[in-house]
């Protein structure tokens, strides 16, 4: 499972690239975002989508799919089309959601290489929905250092605070891991190939 702030800063990014008064004023002191914002994100988007393939496979995109009657600001069109790379394609969800959700889905799909193939389950879009913002991201790469399966062995995997199922845990002893136990979570940091 692989969780992805990239992907939550994009898509809160382009939301806010077409937010304006309070709303803007709002998102940007929550999320303590800056004017270069739109600069910014279209630097990180370059750079991981150069990353080299002999370090690992990343794919980054982003599509706005606007209901087909919406009629949204050029600026915007042209802020997220420009720092973000994203497609723009409108679907008519009036007369069928179940048609735009197959495709957005379809989309979402192709860019994760068929890893997420059901992103917006059944009866989630509407008639009346208006505009969905989707950012897609495929990584593959190796770890620094290898996980050896002769170390690998089964271990409770708890389901409830009275329940495990066994499952075969990788595992690995190491004096170069970083490790942190914060507010009860328990992170270990494991460098990919190259120290990226």
């Amino acid at each position: 499972l692989f969780f992805s702030p990239y992907s939550i800063s994009a898509a809160l990014a382009a939301s806010y690239a077409g937010a304006r008064g309070s709303t803007a004023a709002e998102m940007e002191n929550v999320l303590y975002l800056d004017p270069d914002i739109h600069r910014s994100m279209s630097a990180l988007i370059s750079e991981l989508n150069s990353v080299s393939d002999d370090i690992a496979e990343m794919d980054t995109a982003n599509a706005i799919w606007p209901a087909k009657q919406e009629k949204l600001l050029a600026d915007y069109v042209d802020t997220v089309k420009n720092y973000y790379g994203a497609a723009l394609i409108p679907l008519n969800y009036r007369a069928s959601p179940e048609k735009a959700r197959k495709t957005i889905n379809k989309w979402v799909e192709k860019q994760t290489h068929e890893k997420i193939k059901d992103l917006i389950g059944v009866g989630v879009l509407k008639k009346d929905t208006q505009m969905v913002l989707t950012n897609a991201v495929y990584f593959r790469s190796d770890w620094l250092e290898k996980f050896e399966a002769g170390d690998s062995r089964v271990m409770p995997f708890w389901v409830a605070n009275d329940r495990s199922i066994p499952t075969l845990m990788m595992n690995k002893t190491s004096d170069r891991i970083n490790y942190a136990k914060i507010s009860g979570t328990e992170i270990a940091e494991l460098p990919y190939k190259d120290g990226r």
